[in-house]
């Protein structure tokens, strides 16, 4: 748990940019880490109908 004002403290005196991911490391506890090029993205997909009622019998 942390609060804004350590995390801008921690940006500022390590000569960060204002964004997510320099936030994410000042928080992490590690801000000199050297960021990847590579983003990469995830989709969530859901696992089981939670529906109780259905129009038609499997």
């Amino acid at each position: 748990m942390t609060y804004g004002y350590i995390t801008k403290n921690t940006r500022i005196r390590n000569g960060l940019k204002k964004d997510h991911a320099a936030d994410a490391r000042c928080i992490s506890g590690n801000p000199p880490a050297v960021p990847l090029e590579a983003i990469y993205m995830q989709k969530a997909a859901g696992k089981r109908n939670r529906q109780i009622h259905k129009a038609t019998i499997s």
